[in-house]
């Protein structure tokens, strides 16, 4: 019997983590009277992320469907990401750094699913 592979041992989960905390702390700075629905939009989609890649670990039937929507929850916050910049809540410098390691993450995402897609 093959087993699992962890996805706690996985970069780009570990990566997915710390993109999470870095959304935390960049939507503590957006102005109180923003109704929030740009941050729970921004913390929702950084959340699941390293929530799908943990799902396309343990259900092999449906990995590569996880690891895809993964992509859609980064495109999601790229898009967030500049609305907030373009209401004057968030600097392009705040969007760079973010959208650094959005790429970084995508990339390995990327190289995942090809990875799987062969075996």
């Amino acid at each position: 019997m093959k087993k699992k592979q962890s996805y706690e041992n996985l970069p780009v989960w570990t990566e997915s983590l710390d993109l999470v905390k870095d959304i935390y702390l960049l939507t503590s700075i957006f102005p109180e009277e923003e109704d929030n629905l740009l941050v729970r939009k921004l913390q929702k989609q950084a959340i699941e992320i390293p929530t799908n890649i943990s799902k396309a670990m343990l259900n092999e039937e449906d990995r590569i469907q996880y690891l895809k929507a993964a992509n859609l929850n980064i495109v999601e916050i790229q898009t967030v990401l500049f609305i907030s910049q373009k209401l004057g809540f968030i600097e392009a410098k705040d969007v760079e750094k973010i959208n650094n390691k959005i790429d970084r993450i995508d990339t390995d995402l990327q190289g995942l699913v090809q990875k799987l897609s062969r075996r």
